[in-house]
């Protein structure tokens, strides 16, 4: 639930101004403007960042980023106080995909050590099951010979007694 879909394609994003400033986000987060509009946000005033795939859980926090500017109007922003809230907001946002890849990572460790676990305990318990088959199996061919030779002894005992009720019967 807190995971990104698996179908999003990540992209690289970067700051123009400052190349070295760039991360990876979901493409699910971003959203091409053409060029005309485009401009027109880098001159707006910077407000909530919202990103266009409802996050959830865990994630959301870790994925919403606040107001960058409060209370700034168009009449009030120049460019260049513009251009100096830009590195923060990008190494905010950045700051915080870095945590939710790393918050990622460490739920999919998590769920593969329990994973493994549970296959290490299954594959004991087949073992012993394995084992616990075996061994019923030689005792079953045990049992087998058992009844066997007993089924032998009472047939010689029942042709014996047969032979001496005939001797005597047949003696007389």
């Amino acid at each position: 639930p807190d995971a990104p879909n698996d179908q999003d394609e990540w992209i690289l994003v970067a700051r123009l101004e400052v190349p070295t400033e760039s991360g990876y986000v979901p493409s699910s987060f971003t959203k091409q403007l053409p060029p005309d509009q485009a401009s027109q946000h880098l001159n707006a005033p910077l407000e909530t960042i919202q990103p266009e795939a409802p996050a959830q859980g865990e994630a959301a926090a870790a994925l919403s980023v606040s107001s960058l500017q409060p209370g700034a109007t168009a009449q009030s922003t120049a460019p260049a106080a513009t251009t100096e809230a830009l590195p923060a907001s990008f190494q905010e946002m950045f700051a915080r995909h870095d945590a939710y890849f790393k918050q990622v990572v460490q739920q999919r460790e998590e769920s593969f050590k329990k994973l493994e676990g549970a296959l290490s305990a299954a594959s004991q318990e087949i073992a012993m099951c394995r084992e616990k088959n075996s061994k019923l199996t030689q005792r079953i061919v045990e049992l087998d010979n058992v009844i066997e030779e007993e089924r032998r002894r009472w047939r010689e005992r029942l042709d014996s007694e047969k032979k001496h009720l005939f001797k005597g019967v047949g003696g007389k």
